[in-house]
């Protein structure tokens, strides 16, 4: 059974590369957007690491999305509608 912290790790390692696809972004794009190294990026998305608070602000702000809507299964949905 997960704790919530895995729960909530895999949520934003599943939604962070969906919702960087849906922007038509590379990794390295954004990275150049967030300044959060690339590398460090595709470890978040293979959930090898996990993200600060600042990084996830960072993120959802490049991505132009509410930090919640990384880790809730039906506002992701939502936007892509």
């Amino acid at each position: 059974m997960f704790n919530i912290r895995e729960k909530g790790d895999i949520m934003l390692r599943c939604h962070l590369r969906r919702f960087r696809n849906k922007k038509g972004l590379k990794q390295v794009e954004l990275s150049n957007m967030t300044d959060i190294p690339q590398y460090r990026l595709s470890l978040i998305e293979t959930g090898k690491a996990i993200t600060t608070k600042d990084e996830l602000g960072r993120l959802s702000e490049a991505l132009n999305i509410p930090t919640v809507y990384i880790y809730e299964d039906s506002l992701v949905e939502m936007i892509e509608d």
